[in-house]
């Protein structure tokens, strides 16, 4: 279950079926984040990046589609969830228009933060491994690459490390 409400970034319960169906949430892991409303600049500015790719004659109607759809009044809290070898929770944020980065916080089992780490733009994380990152990009000409990066964890203030 996820959700998320005042100025909390996320609320995320980790659980898993066993034997018999649904075991109660084990870590309920948080951290601050202000809320951002949706103006209706970042409305425009995703209806005109959505037509950009969008034949002229299908435009209007695509456009009508667009306006019709409900928006909500802020952003989201977070983009992804992933588990990485160590069990740690890595909760990607979600990359607000314009920004050009990709940052994730990283929690441990207990739930402490651990830190922050930014992947490349573009990157679609598939593996969280002891040691390295394993994605997927694409280029200009929307050709995929796999690719992995070295992941160098430190000693955190709570005696674990990243």
């Amino acid at each position: 279950m996820v959700g998320w409400g005042g100025c909390h970034w996320g609320c995320w319960r980790r659980s898993s079926n066993g034997a018999g169906g649904r075991r109660p949430p084990q870590l309920i892991v948080r951290r601050e984040h202000q809320l951002r409303e949706v103006s209706q600049a970042d409305i425009d500015a995703y209806v005109t990046e959505r037509l950009a790719d969008v034949d002229e004659d299908e435009a209007e109607l695509v456009a009508a589609m667009l306006e019709g759809l409900p928006t909500l009044e802020s952003f989201p809290a977070f983009e992804s969830l992933e588990v990485d070898a160590r069990g740690y929770l890595w909760v990607e944020e979600y990359q607000m228009p314009g920004v050009e980065r990709t940052v994730w916080t990283v929690f441990d089992a207990d739930g402490h933060v651990q830190g922050l780490v930014e992947t490349p733009l573009g990157l679609d994380v598939y593996e969280i491994g002891e040691d390295y990152i394993l994605g997927r990009a694409m280029d200009d000409f929307d050709i995929e690459y796999v690719q992995m990066f070295r992941l160098t964890r430190f000693a955190s203030a709570h005696g674990a490390a990243l």
